[in-house]
């Protein structure tokens, strides 16, 4: 099933197997399960329901070490940002980006490999691998780590759409909420995300904004949870 008809066992000797393992190092273990995996994905017809478009999901977490790591050349095993939270241990740092589950690319970094540089390093090699015309219009979705000068310009050069969150870092930030507060009117009623009965609702408001010499479009988000927790917190200040 693997190899096809025509293939005996006498033919997987030492010979044989050293030969593929080169030409796998040639190829670029990476890339070549990145296409591998696209193969998969594309025969499972995962993405139909999403139009064209093939939602990328990025993240980073860290595995904290203790001890002495003397012999180090591929990757550094040092203190960084832990997600543990033991920012006194040692660590490297895991990433991965996946389609609905799917690994699509992953791989070990130095411990203290920041999220910014891993989504810009990310980003390029995605952008070599996903062709639009073959897989679908790529769609970043990533945590706020990756909003910097640097990623944006990269999303920009490389085409690719995507999804965060603006971090509270950007003047801007906060400039749109006082914004979305003050036009009450302008909210867009989503309604519930979940069947839950107890599940929060959700209203809207869009605004296009320009950061770096691009437009980028932003989207205020209110919840009936969180505006319950606000108001508790202000009966707990006044009663």
């Amino acid at each position: 099933m693997l190899f096809g008809e025509g293939i005996t066992a006498s033919e997987f000797h030492d010979d044989a197997l050293g030969r593929a393992l080169d030409v796998i190092h040639d190829a670029d273990m990476e890339t070549l399960y990145t296409a591998l995996a696209m193969s998969t994905i594309q025969s499972l017809k995962m993405t139909a329901q999403f139009d064209g478009f093939l939602p990328i999901h990025s993240d980073t977490t860290s595995l904290s070490l203790y001890g002495e790591y003397p012999d180090q050349e591929d990757m550094e095993i040092v203190r960084g940002y832990s997600k543990d939270p033991r920012p006194d241990w040692k660590q490297m740092l895991f990433g991965m980006s996946t389609v609905r589950g799917v690994p699509l690319c992953g791989n070990v970094n130095n411990g203290n490999k920041d999220d910014d540089s891993w989504n810009l390093d990310t980003l390029a090699k995605l952008a070599g691998l996903v062709s639009e015309d073959v897989h679908g219009k790529p769609i970043y979705i990533v945590d706020a780590a990756a909003v910097t000068k640097d990623n944006l310009a990269q999303f920009h050069e490389t085409k690719t759409h995507f999804i965060s969150r603006l971090p509270a870092t950007f003047s801007l930030c906060e400039q749109l909420k006082r914004t979305a507060w003050e036009k009450e009117h302008a909210w867009y009623e989503l309604g519930h995300m979940s069947e839950s009965v107890h599940s929060a609702t959700y209203k809207i408001q869009s605004f296009r904004r320009e950061r770096y010499g691009q437009t980028y479009r932003f989207i205020a988000v209110r919840s009936t949870n969180l505006e319950a927790r606000k108001e508790h917190k202000l009966e707990d200040v006044f009663v």
